[in-house]
């Protein structure tokens, strides 16, 4: 027997309130976004800050929590990292800081410049071990941006 989102997760007070003010249900911590942004940048890597913007469609029109994570197909604008990133946005619980990383693209590049050669690149790898070194080493749960990843500075030296 399948069960609905709500009777899954059921959102908390605190989300319902903030949801009927602003239209979302979760924001992730900016400190947490920054910090990754910042990595990606000293690392000249830069990740792209992505809303989620299909959280209100999948609270609305989808009465299972079964979803189709595809980009091909009559399905295709059901699923995808926005559909998957609103997933995580209503079943994760909204005191658990989390990313969600749609790195599947990354090799798919119109160039053949040393940094950005076709293929699999390891994109973007050296900034995420930067970032994960650093919380790693953080004994609070959430850095605010200007204590991560300063601009050109080896994790290894911290």
């Amino acid at each position: 027997m399948r069960r609905s989102l709500s009777d899954v997760w059921p959102p908390s007070q605190q989300q319902q309130q903030q949801s009927s003010t602003d239209g979302s249900n979760f924001s992730l911590p900016r400190s947490l976004i920054g910090c990754l942004n910042q990595c990606g940048r000293a690392h000249s890597d830069p990740f792209w800050h992505l809303p989620s913007l299909y959280f209100r469609q999948l609270q609305e029109s989808c009465h299972l929590a079964d979803l189709s994570n595809i980009t091909t197909g009559v399905h295709a604008k059901l699923g995808g990292s926005g559909s998957a990133a609103s997933f995580l946005q209503h079943f994760v619980h909204h005191r658990i800081p989390h990313i969600h990383l749609d790195i599947a693209g990354v090799m798919k590049f119109l160039t053949d410049e040393n940094w950005a050669r076709r293929g699999m690149s390891g994109r973007p790898t050296r900034p995420l071990i930067h970032f994960l070194d650093y919380m790693a080493r953080t004994p609070r749960d959430i850095p605010t941006v200007n204590e991560c990843c300063e601009e050109g500075a080896d994790p290894a030296s911290t």
